[in-house]
């Protein structure tokens, strides 16, 4: 068994038969799914898939499930300005807007991000 492994992200160009049978031909080890863009009912259909690999070239290749975690936008800005390398740039409700109203108070005072 080799100590390395080949993920891939599995998407609606590759998540076929035809397709993941080539790649797991080719060294395909897991099968990377991103929660963020798929639907409830995706899951199930990559295991059958997976199954099947499984089954039909007697392989171990498994499912990674990335989850989605929250997501930090900047909000809208009054007016546009240039970013300048080195310059900090504080995100708070009267810097640069976020998205999430709960992020302020989650945070220690002078936190980086």
């Amino acid at each position: 068994m080799p100590h390395t492994k080949v993920l891939c992200t599995v998407g609606p160009s590759s998540d076929n038969r035809e397709t993941l049978l080539k790649m797991a031909k080719n060294g395909l080890s897991g099968l990377r799914i991103n929660t963020a863009h798929i639907e409830t009912d995706y899951v199930g259909k990559i295991r059958s898939l997976t199954d099947y690999l499984n089954s039909e070239l007697s392989a171990h290749i498994s499912i990674l499930l990335d989850l989605k975690g929250p997501e930090l936008r900047v909000g809208d800005l009054s007016e546009p300005f240039k970013i300048e390398q080195g310059k900090i740039y504080p995100l708070s409700q009267s810097g640069i807007p976020v998205n999430r109203t709960g992020f302020f108070s989650s945070l220690k005072k002078v936190t980086r991000l």
